[in-house]
């Protein structure tokens, strides 16, 4: 049996949010850019030159930081200590967001209640058990108009 502190996964979640709203996959820049210098589009010359100011501002690609969706796959052989996992992550989003100024655009309830948590909690976490002993998680940052 593995153990892992939510402490540590706490530090993940935040450097996966900090890293999703700031930087561009090199696979994805690469792409645009060879299809850029095949159209010379202007959009496309924009969007490139975004991604490159957030970059090196380390500013958001996006004003929209939107709904933060993570993915976590949990070894049966791990034991998480310290709290919860999902206390972990939402923890370490509100952290994220406020720390770094990112725009907090999630509601309560989008049907009842449309007042912002000012948070950006909670997240959406989908929760896989899976065989091993490691903790798995990747973070999706979505957009009102993804």
């Amino acid at each position: 049996m593995i153990e892992i502190s939510t402490k540590k996964i706490e530090e993940a979640v935040y450097k996966l949010c900090y890293e999703a709203n700031t930087s561009l996959n090199a696979k994805i820049y690469n792409k645009i850019l060879e299809v850029y210098k095949n159209t010379k589009s202007d959009i496309l010359k924009t969007v490139l030159q975004n991604a490159q100011i957030a970059y090196q501002t380390k500013r958001p690609l996006c004003q929209d930081t939107g709904q933060v969706i993570v993915f976590c796959e949990v070894g049966q052989e791990v034991h998480i200590k310290g709290g919860f996992i999902e206390t972990a992550i939402n923890y370490a989003i509100e952290k994220c967001y406020k720390e770094n100024f990112f725009r907090k655009s999630v509601v309560n309830n989008a049907v009842f209640d449309r007042t912002n948590t000012c948070s950006n909690t909670p997240a959406i976490i989908y929760t896989k058990l899976v065989e091993g002993n490691e903790v798995k998680i990747k973070v999706l940052i979505k957009g009102g108009g993804s």
